[in-house]
């Protein structure tokens, strides 16, 4: 089954933006390997992602993600069944945009709050996938044009 999941972090403090390419040639050799598509975009401090592939290569992705020392504060933002993948390979972009911090700030802050819902946490796990799916949908579609606004590595 195709999955999407969507997902930021903030650059750890020992890692140097200058290192950038050290993550551009793997993530996409390994990608590339996984049948995992979809875009990264840095903007200077943050990353935000939306990943796309089958549950297995992408659950082995995010433990990756967890233990990558370049990224601290990961989080991730969604996660949603989809027919079609929205990125047919694998990207990485760079953006200046301060618009664009603003936006994964605000992302971030708002998933956190609706996680932290006093009326989701009694819910059953099935009502929990349900929202999440959800909420997963309209973020994923609300970052693409962001997304797709930087530009290419």
């Amino acid at each position: 089954m195709l999955r999407r999941i969507t997902w930021s972090s903030v650059i750890s403090p020992g890692f140097s933006p200058a290192r950038l390419n050290e993550i551009i040639a793997p993530a996409r050799r390994n990608n590339e390997r996984s049948h995992i598509s979809g875009m990264l975009v840095f903007n200077g401090s943050q990353f935000l992602a939306i990943h796309e592939g089958h549950v297995a290569d992408l659950d082995a992705l995010w433990c990756r993600l967890l233990g990558d020392t370049r990224h601290a504060g990961v989080f991730r933002i969604g996660d949603e069944a989809c027919g079609r993948r929205m990125f047919p390979d694998w990207m990485m972009g760079y953006t200046c945009d301060g618009k664009v911090g603003h936006q994964i700030d605000a992302l971030r802050t708002l998933a956190t709050k609706i996680d932290r819902e006093p009326a989701v946490v009694g819910r059953k796990k099935r009502d929990l996938a349900s929202t999440s799916t959800q909420r997963t949908m309209s973020w994923a579609k609300a970052l693409y044009p962001m997304m797709m606004r930087a530009d290419s590595m």
